[in-house]
């Protein structure tokens, strides 16, 4: 990653989205260890290189900035950094969505992905309608994958069912939690069998 820091700083820049992806992978591992400062370090590097680039006119980049946006968002959460990690998630968001609105459908997957942690992290804020919006466009997304084929998302549209659950279960909506809750585990049990 040293080598490539230094290419694009001497001009190669090309070489700044491989850079940034460095950052992100390495920002990934370093999440992994629990280690966040150097985590969002990394993230914060790989946002800014993956701005400057889409703001430059790469907008081929611009589900890398939303990735990267993502990631950064989860290490705030971790470390508590809710409204940080909003700002995030809501980027993260917006960037998805006006690429699969703008026919970039492949992408419907990594937008759910999207909304299902800024549902999480409205969720541990107390929001339990913003969360309940985000989880029910989160199952939209994964049941329309599903069913036009995507079988290997299964596991993230049970895992949506069971945020949209725990988000009813905060509202006191037993009965949608428990229907929730009912098909997640019914989706779970198919994938174990």
């Amino acid at each position: 990653m040293e080598i490539r820091d230094r290419l694009v700083k001497a001009g190669q820049s090309e070489l700044a989205n491989d850079l940034a992806d460095s950052l992100n992978n390495r920002g990934n591992v370093y999440r992994d260890q629990d280690k966040l400062t150097e985590a969002l370090a990394d993230y914060g590097w790989a946002v800014e290189i993956c701005d400057g680039l889409v703001k430059a006119g790469r907008s081929e980049l611009a589900n890398d900035l939303a990735r990267n946006l993502n990631n950064r968002g989860v290490a705030y959460h971790a470390q508590g950094k809710l409204t940080e990690a909003l700002l995030d998630y809501n980027r993260a968001v917006e960037i998805r969505d006006r690429l699969v609105k703008a026919g970039r459908s492949e992408l419907a997957n990594d937008l759910a992905w999207s909304l299902n942690n800024r549902g999480i992290t409205y969720h541990a804020q107390g929001k339990l309608t913003e969360a309940l919006r985000d989880s029910d466009r989160a199952v939209d997304i994964y049941e329309g994958l599903v069913k036009a084929g995507r079988s290997e998302l299964a596991n993230e549209l049970a895992w949506s069912l069971n945020n949209r659950g725990n988000a009813y279960h905060a509202q006191g909506k037993l009965t949608e939690a428990l229907r929730d809750y009912d098909r997640a585990y019914e989706i779970y049990n198919g994938l174990v069998e």
